[in-house]
């Protein structure tokens, strides 16, 4: 099953016809035709019935693009996320830190980055540089500082 299978099949199922789908698609009629035919036979469900020019979903086919709608808000979703991390809009930052770091030397420099970068969240390990190193070799950090 592909996403652009289920993106043309939710176009058919929204706008009532193959031909307005493709339109919307930037494709031909016989590219979504095909693709939602193999989305089809993969289900083993008929998911379109013709009705004179129109097409209307099946049972079957109201139930797919229920979840098919779902699976590409989610894509969607997937695809702002990585985007975020692109530009540190948003992500993880898991760090490690000797003691006397976290407490003298970096606040300051959490607190800047926090502000240039809010969505970013900031995890702190603290212990010796033994467990900082451990930690970054087995990659449970990005990160570590022991100075």
């Amino acid at each position: 099953m592909e996403i652009r299978q289920l993106k043309y099949f939710i176009s058919v199922v929204r706008l009532g016809s193959v031909g307005a789908a493709a339109e919307a698609n930037y494709v031909t009629q016989p590219a979504v035709t095909l693709q939602v035919q193999k989305l089809e036979e993969e289900l083993g469900e008929k998911l379109l019935e013709r009705r004179g020019r129109r097409v209307a979903p099946t049972q079957a086919g109201r139930m797919v693009a229920e979840h098919a709608e779902a699976v590409i808000r989610g894509v969607e979703t997937l695809r702002g996320a990585v985007t975020g991390l692109k530009g540190l809009e948003s992500g993880f930052l898991r760090m490690a830190n000797i003691d006397a770091a976290s407490v003298y030397v970096l606040p300051d420099i959490y607190r800047s980055f926090h502000q240039k970068y809010p969505g970013v969240k900031i995890e702190i390990i603290v212990g010796d540089t033994a467990r900082l190193l451990e930690a970054l070799r087995h990659g449970e950090v990005e990160l570590a500082s022991t100075v």
